[in-house]
This record gives structure tokens, sequence and C-alpha cells, in this order.
């Protein structure tokens, strides 16, 4: 490897660690400063907001602008106009109550039992190699929650909302009952990572 290179990557994670941990001051000295549960749930709930309807927007472009239509499965079907309200709907509500809800009084006493105050940000390394660790761990434990979500004994009550769209729609991924939520979407807090 390159000399510079090396000395431009060690660069970089030196500038990625340094606004790190300006960005992890500012959030918390001003987010609920003292209290670290309401920061998680706050903050947690913003992230996820932001990823569900930032993917949601990038697929409808996508569709909008007619990207991708030739790899369409269902060719030029639309779901129902009724379930993509009524999924809506759902969306909105799991995102001001359900979600912040779970974060809060789910999550984070089962992430706590592990966790350590962190008076410091970690270096970007620790980050990412962690961040690595918990991907492969959530989507193992996904996959088999969700698998197990299709047993006839918990399939009516945990997972046949979500099947209710025979045809892709982006937001119906997320469209589930609260028992899903708990259960399957955050099985990954059971994790040891």
């Amino acid at each position: 490897m390159d000399v510079a290179l090396i000395f431009a990557m060690a660069t970089l994670l030196q500038r990625l660690d340094s606004t790190t941990s300006t960005v992890w001051s500012y959030l918390n000295n001003t987010f609920f400063p003292g209290n670290p549960r309401l920061q998680f749930t706050v903050l947690t709930s913003l992230v996820h907001v932001t990823a569900v309807y930032s993917a949601a927007a990038f697929f409808l472009s996508l569709k909008q602008f007619g990207c991708l239509e030739r790899f369409r499965i269902q060719g030029d079907k639309e779901p129902d106009k009724n379930l993509v309200r009524k999924c809506q709907v759902h969306m909105i509500i799991s995102c001001i109550i359900s979600f912040p809800a779970v974060m809060h009084f789910v999550v984070w006493p089962l992430a706590r039992r592990s966790a350590s105050e962190i008076e410091t940000v970690p270096s970007a390394l620790s980050i990412v190699s962690h961040l690595i660790l918990f991907i492969v761990c959530e989507d193992c434990l996904f996959y088999w929650l969700h698998r197990a979500s299709h047993h006839p004994s918990v399939y009516a009550i945990v997972h046949k909302q979500h099947h209710e769209f025979k045809i892709n729609y982006p937001l119906c991924y997320e469209y589930s009952t609260i028992w899903e939520g708990l259960f399957v979407n955050t099985g990954w807090s059971l994790s040891p990572c």
C-alpha cells in the first residue's frame, strides 16, 4: 500500500473521530441533558423515521421516474389505495407512538443490561467494527424470528397483517402488528452485540 494513502486514511479517521466527538457532545448537551433514556428514545426514533421515510421516498421516486420498471415482478399492478392509506396511517401512528414506546420501555432496559455509561465517543474503527458485528447478529436474528412468525400457531396474531400487501409498496416492510414489532423487529435487542 502506498504510504500517502495510509497517511490519508489515518488523517481521515482522526477527522472522523473529532467530528463524531463534536456531534456526540452536541447531542448529549442539547437533547434532554442528564436523561440518557429520553435521549435514546428521541434520537433512535428520529433515526428510525428518517431511515423509513428516506427509503420509501427513494423507492417511490424510482417508481415515479420509471427506473427499474422492467424488473418489477408484478408488472404494472398497483396495491389497493385503501390498503396503502391504511398502511400510511399505521406508519404515522407507529413512528409517533409505538416505536418510541418500544424503544423507551423495552429496548432501553434490554440494552442497559450489558452497557456501561459512554462518556467519550469510541474511535471510528471501533464504531465501524461494532456496526459490522451488529449487522451480522441482527440479520441472523431477524431471519430466524421472521421465519418463526410464519409458524401456524402465531401467524394470525403476529405476522398476517404484513402479508395483506400482495403487491410491493415501499412502506409495507414496516406494516406490522405491535406483536411483530416487539418480537421480530426489535429482536435484535436480544443480541449479545
